[in-house]
């Protein structure tokens, strides 16, 4: 085993890397969060866009290079199940029409109650009649009590095909990221498998390997999810324009200028979420390791014979 006592520091541990080999400061032995200086850098403030001609131009760019990585991911992702795929991007385009389809009965429904209303002040007055239009279909005439029942059973129909939708996506979501973590796992296992000794004593290198095994396994279904979400959010988005059109001109320009201020607001502080969440992954892999140390038996016998549980757990609580 190359674990020390609490009382070596990293330089004892320099026979791992071989004497007069250079290195950058930020790797090796001294740098692994297991001896060393524990405390952790502040991650850098890169400069972001401060503009809005530089959030498009970074909008843009982000857009081309999502564009270029996402064939490569769906790729990917169809081999590892080309079933659960179109499933899941056919639960999702059915759901992008349905809010308009739910708001257009909710109209209906709210104009043959007041029809209803209508017709029970004055039944000499108004027809007891009324028919619904949903597109080219039109309904059978109905009197404005009956009516009102089908739009209502319409609607509880369309509830549960809302929540109906929603299980079946997560289902099969489910099951697309359990079939895609299999196969990346056998990718990175065989990819492992050829790398020598060397690139797991380099906490850089080996910060890349586990980057690999634990971020891709999520990532990909992600951002298939991602692009799919963004189909059913286009779609529910133009059906309700073009309900909105037939209301009031005014709201459907209003509705295509509400996301202007999320849109400002992701571009200026999106990406410092995903800089954190990069810097603090080395972090995290510090920490799992000194956890692995102390609750596997794979170690138990030393971290005993040279009483290191309680040094670990102090290296535990500084790095966090």
């Amino acid at each position: 085993m190359g674990m020390m006592p609490p009382g070596h520091g990293g330089p004892s541990m320099g026979w791992m890397w071989g004497r007069g080999r250079s290195k950058p400061a930020d790797t090796g032995p001294a740098n692994s969060g297991l001896t060393g200086d524990p405390v952790i850098e502040e991650p850098q403030e890169p400069q972001g866009p401060k503009d809005l001609r530089s959030r498009w131009r970074n909008l843009k760019q982000s857009v081309r290079g999502t564009a270029a990585a996402l064939p490569r991911v769906l790729r990917l992702v169809w081999d590892a199940s080309p079933a659960v795929t179109i499933g899941l991007f056919a639960v999702t385009v059915v759901a992008g029409v349905i809010p308009a389809l739910s708001a257009y009965t909710s109209k209906l429904l709210v104009n043959a109650v007041v029809l209803g209303i209508q017709v029970h002040a004055a039944p000499e007055k108004i027809a007891d009649t009324i028919r619904f239009a949903f597109g080219p279909w039109k309904t059978p005439a109905f009197t404005t009590v009956n009516g009102i029942i089908f739009l209502a059973i319409l609607q509880l129909a369309i509830f549960a095909l809302i929540a109906f939708l929603s299980t079946a996506r997560n289902i099969t979501q489910q099951l697309l990221q359990n079939a895609v973590s299999m196969r990346i796992q056998l990718m990175v296992m065989e990819k492992a498998a050829s790398l020598d000794l060397a690139f797991y004593e380099d906490p850089a290198s080996y910060d890349l390997l586990r980057r690999a095994q634990t971020d891709s396994i999520n990532r990909p279904v992600l951002m298939i999810s991602t692009a799919f979400g963004l189909v059913q959010t286009a779609l529910t988005f133009a059906t309700m324009i073009a309900l909105l059109v037939l209301v009031s001109p005014l709201l459907a320009l209003l509705a295509l200028l509400s996301p202007v201020p999320a849109f400002i607001a992701d571009t200026r502080y999106g990406w410092r979420g995903y800089n954190i969440a990069r810097w603090g992954s080395r972090l995290l892999r510090r920490m799992n390791y000194l956890v692995t140390l102390l609750t596997t038996d794979s170690y138990a016998k030393e971290v005993k014979l040279f009483g290191l549980g309680h040094y670990f757990i102090e290296r535990y609580r500084l790095i966090g």
